[in-house]
């Protein structure tokens, strides 16, 4: 948990819906890291996404 947590976790719980498809949850993560970032400059400059479903595991990582 970083210095930006309160900020990204406030972005997360407000877009948050059940049964949500893994592009809408990407989605939402980018938002409350970028929202995170700028805000805090501490927080750092991307995201790794680790996406395991039914077909395998996925790992990504973007740059902002």
């Amino acid at each position: 948990v970083g210095s930006g947590a309160e900020i990204a976790v406030g972005v997360l719980e407000e877009g948050f819906k059940e049964n949500m498809t893994v592009k809408d949850a990407k989605d939402l993560v980018t938002r409350a890291v970028k929202s995170a970032i700028s805000r805090d400059i501490m927080s750092g400059d991307g995201a790794d996404f680790l996406t395991i479903t039914k077909e395998g595991v996925q790992e990504e990582s973007i740059k902002f």
